[in-house]
């Protein structure tokens, strides 16, 4: 088998044996003729010429709320009933369900006796992608990245794997089919949302701002079900259901905290600054300043977006944030720094990436003053934390939001 990508990944031939499929948008010609046109929710089939005029069967398709086409139905007789039997295997010139596909959690197929399947077979499944079945090989065709479905893992390295280290650069939807997809290879959610105490309670994707959510204890229960509720649905969780689930808590926009991140990193200062060497003593050349904003609180109480004016500090120095309104900084510089001193070379330094002491007592005094002040928050290079007080409220990697 031989398959013909352009430079962005999309799909142009593929070269099986003697059989060669063409895809010119959403139209996919065998050996040369239309053998069927896609859409989200099914296809229309070729079912060749009437007196010149092309004809074509609609068929539909069932996906659950992963967007695995589970069944495949068309109304031949165009009576308005998808006709079914109790009997899978009725003849398929006697039913109307042309397909049904059951799978493991990581999208392999299950075998079983099913609806059979009606030429020419729909080869869109697990996710919507399309399986490649050539020479046995069984493999999902994600846009030139393949997927093997009995193994969950990918067949190249992750193009993001730098932002999964913890997982390995083969991984699969984080290891968790049933909640995560992995549409084009790259990040997984939007929305992440957590507790009180930083415990992980959902995530969802969504076209919505990409957020982290703090569920107050009070609502838990009440997010609990209306996250189910949503899951069950047919749909699974609509934009619509996203916004009923984050009004159960504070909403902290992760674009405007990128946006802190980008202005740091927009600045570099000049080699050493702040003292800062590395093991051999030489000016570290590499620095950035910390930048800090404020958090606007949105009418409904419910959201918080970074203030439009970023301030950065024009050393390594924290960024000087007073008052009592939210506030958010970044952290650029993070472990593995020296510094020279007169005896040498002292470090590294341990300067994580996370909340510093400082930054406690900081939030600490704002909140004796303000008892409902909302959480501060710290941008690292690799994770989002959240504070109030000394109390740390969780911690999300960037890398999970698709922004990033």
């Amino acid at each position: 088998m031989q398959v013909t990508y352009d430079a962005t990944g999309r799909k142009w031939e593929k070269q099986s044996g003697n059989n060669t499929t063409e895809y010119i948008s959403d139209i996919e010609y065998r050996n040369g003729a239309i053998e069927a046109i896609y859409a989200p929710d099914g296809r229309l089939v070729f079912d060749g010429l009437n007196g010149g005029s092309a004809e074509f069967s609609a068929e539909y398709f069932h996906q659950d709320h992963l967007g695995n086409n589970r069944l495949v139905f068309c109304d031949f007789n165009n009576n308005g009933i998808i006709e079914t039997s109790d009997d899978p295997g009725t003849p398929t010139n006697e039913l109307e369900v042309t397909q049904e596909i059951h799978y493991y959690p990581f999208g392999m197929e299950q075998n079983g006796n099913w609806y059979a399947t009606v030429a020419p077979d729909n080869v869109k499944l697990y996710n919507g992608k399309e399986l490649n079945r050539e020479g046995n090989i069984n493999l999902y065709d994600y846009g030139a990245r393949w997927y093997d479905p009995a193994l969950g893992r990918w067949t190249t390295i992750d193009p993001l794997a730098e932002n999964y280290y913890p997982y390995s650069p083969y991984n699969y939807v984080l290891n968790n089919p049933i909640r995560n997809i992995d549409p084009d290879g790259r990040s997984v959610d939007n929305t992440i949302y957590i507790d009180n105490n930083g415990k992980e309670l959902a995530r969802t994707e969504d076209n919505l701002p990409d957020a982290i959510v703090v569920v107050q204890d009070e609502n838990i229960s009440n997010f609990n079900q209306d996250y189910m509720s949503a899951s069950l649905s047919p749909d699974h969780i609509s934009d619509e259901d996203v916004a009923t689930l984050r009004s159960h808590g504070d909403s902290y926009m992760v674009d405007g905290m990128n946006d802190v991140w980008d202005a740091s990193m927009a600045v570099t200062l000049s080699p050493g600054s702040g003292g800062y060497v590395d093991a051999s003593g030489n000016p570290v050349t590499d620095l950035h300043p910390e930048a800090g904003s404020y958090f606007n609180v949105s009418e409904d109480g419910k959201t918080l977006t970074v203030d439009s004016d970023i301030y950065t500090s024009e050393s390594t120095d924290a960024v000087g944030l007073g008052g009592d309104r939210p506030s958010i900084h970044n952290h650029p510089v993070h472990g593995g720094l020296y510094k020279k001193t007169p005896g040498g070379v002292s470090g590294p330094l341990n300067e994580p990436e996370s909340p510093s002491s400082q930054d406690g007592r900081n939030s600490y005094g704002r909140q004796k003053r303000n008892p409902s002040r909302y959480r501060d928050v710290v941008v690292g290079p690799d994770n989002i934390y959240l504070y109030k007080g000394y109390t740390k409220a969780g911690k999300v990697p960037r890398s999970f939001f698709k922004k990033n």
